[in-house]
């Protein structure tokens, strides 16, 4: 195979759906956490180390709201994953829509 479709997007997925590429989801949400999110008026979302999407207020409100559950917890997780920031006994990232969705998607692999 030419080194131009050995590194096309399609041969990765594919190489990742086989099992042949092992993502690192600690190290990826370790890249993907951005505390500078929550401190930024606005909302901020956070993905646990369950596989649960929340969202909730940032900036000087961090905290003082409600969570707000956007895709609950999942049951088929094969890990116990550890995040940076702690919750009690939970720990989670701060991250956008994007980089939660996709890194729970790796999370249930």
């Amino acid at each position: 195979m030419n080194q131009s479709k050995k590194n096309s997007p399609n041969h990765i997925q594919k190489l990742k759906r086989s099992g042949a590429i092992r993502i690192d989801v600690e190290k990826l949400a370790r890249e993907y956490d951005n505390p500078a999110l929550a401190k930024k008026a606005g909302h901020v979302y956070q993905l646990w180390q369950d596989g649960e999407i929340t969202l909730q207020k940032s900036g000087d409100l961090l905290w003082q709201r409600n969570l707000h559950m956007i895709v609950n917890a999942s049951s088929r997780l094969k890990k116990n994953y550890e995040f940076p920031h702690k919750l009690g006994n939970n720990s989670y990232i701060f991250c956008t829509d994007d980089h939660a969705y996709e890194l729970r998607a790796l999370m249930l692999k």
